[in-house]
């Protein structure tokens, strides 16, 4: 009798810290130039929650602003003082500052963002459902490849795009293509002189790699005061609806790397179509929204776990709006690779 008492008493407390509410704290940037990313991110997840939540699981919400310093702030809270389970991280520059605070917290992340090849193996706590942007440095370099033997990189001094510039230079310099980097801030307005210094450098082709959409058009609109004509290039966020918005005529022949087109089909995908009958079509991109709720569909399996919620992310399939995905010993997604598209008469075209 005494034996079978001690055998429910640690099934109970096995499953005592899956037992709602299920605290998921997230960071994400909800003001700041490149708020429709998290803004989008709260959305989809409050909509994944109500359709298959099932009412176990709590979110708390942090503005980390895609800023470090405000992310390591707010991981600390979640994880002191909050004590949640799991987190869930957009940007990369807060997946940087954090990621440390998680792991020493022995808190599980699953980040629907966070997309710099750095974050490949940061922690063995943190898994990210949209892949990494060493992808997309190659997709573009394999595509400029022949067509320019020196392209410019002007870079915003910060998180994504320092690390995507160095994905990039990488990748094109083992082509044999020639780089020439300039850096900027967000918060400079005048990129002229910058500019005018790649163009007499003899490049042949210009990548754009921005945090925001507005530096990035603010860059386009330089551009052309300048009379510089270049094949231009971007990066990820090249995909989202606010980009195509705030440039209109400048975002045409941009080429950028971004995901494929998502099933209209698989589990999840109608949530999809609920997003946009509720909030409108996403500021962001269509795949952080998709994103999001995979994150969410992955880490809600992760709680049946009374141990381990990592050993069921490292062994199991998961499907969802980003159709069916796995993670590798890195915490990378598997399953889902980005592609390259352009931009014409306003329109995305995907590039073959």
């Amino acid at each position: 009798m005494r034996i079978s008492a001690l055998i429910l008493l640690a099934l109970i407390s096995a499953n005592s810290a899956v037992a709602g509410p299920i605290k998921i704290g997230v960071i994400a940037p909800l003001t700041g130039p490149v708020a429709s990313w998290g803004t989008d991110t709260q959305r989809a997840l409050t909509l994944a929650n109500e359709s298959f939540g099932a009412g176990r699981f709590e979110f708390i919400f942090e503005d980390g602003q895609c800023l470090g310093k405000e992310a390591a702030a707010a991981a600390q809270k979640l994880v002191s003082v909050d004590k949640v389970h799991f987190g869930m991280v957009v940007c990369t520059e807060e997946m940087q500052a954090s990621a440390p605070i998680f792991d020493r917290g022995k808190v599980t992340v699953v980040a629907p963002g966070a997309t710099a090849a750095s974050i490949s193996g940061i922690s063995p706590y943190v898994f990210r459902t949209w892949p990494s942007d060493a992808f997309g440095a190659q997709l573009i370099t394999k595509y400029i490849k022949g067509k320019h033997s020196k392209v410019g990189v002007f870079s915003e001094g910060r998180g994504l795009p320092q690390e995507f510039a160095k994905a990039f230079t990488a990748a094109a310099e083992a082509q044999g293509i020639g780089v020439i980097n300039e850096n900027y801030f967000g918060s400079d307005r005048e990129f002229k002189s910058a500019l005018l210094r790649l163009s007499r450098k003899g490049i042949e082709g210009l990548l754009v790699n921005s945090d925001s959409e507005s530096t990035f058009v603010n860059v386009l609109k330089q551009l052309r005061e300048l009379k510089i004509s270049l094949p231009l290039y971007g990066n990820m966020v090249g995909s989202s609806q606010a980009f195509r918005s705030l440039a209109g005529e400048l975002a045409n022949n941009v080429v950028y790397y971004d995901v494929p087109v998502l099933s209209q089909k698989g589990q999840d995908s109608e949530l999809l179509t609920e997003f946009e009958k509720r909030f409108g079509a996403p500021n962001s991109a269509i795949f952080m929204v998709a994103s999001a709720i995979s994150s969410f569909r992955a880490i809600v399996d992760a709680s049946k776990s009374p141990t381990d919620p990592r050993s069921v992310l490292l062994t199991n399939e998961f499907e969802s709006a980003i159709g069916k995905f796995r993670f590798d010993k890195n915490g990378d997604v598997v399953g889902v690779l980005p592609s390259l598209k352009t931009i014409k008469d306003g329109k995305v075209v995907e590039i073959n």
